[in-house]
């Protein structure tokens, strides 16, 4: 299993620290607006766009990202690699 995790320019330097994690695919979009459900289209800053149809969308927008459900997570919201 792996996350794309889609974001914007501003938020680059958030990336550093789990650019290496495998679980994790890294992606700088410009717009990234979710229609027919769960497609996304992925518009990049430099032009071109490609689209993911997902069985699940996770909006980060507070301090603690949301974890699927059966992930184990720790009390600060980590998960570790082997669970």
């Amino acid at each position: 299993m792996y996350f794309n995790v889609l974001f914007p320019e501003a938020d680059q330097y958030k990336t550093d620290e789990v650019a290496d994690e495998q679980r994790i695919r890294l992606d700088l979009v410009a717009v990234a607006p979710v229609t027919d459900g769960f497609r996304i289209t992925a518009s990049h800053p430099g032009g071109g766009a490609h689209t993911f149809v997902v069985d699940t969308v996770l909006s980060n927008m507070a301090s603690r990202p949301a974890a699927l459900p059966g992930l184990i997570t720790r009390a600060d919201g980590y998960c570790p690699p082997d669970n």
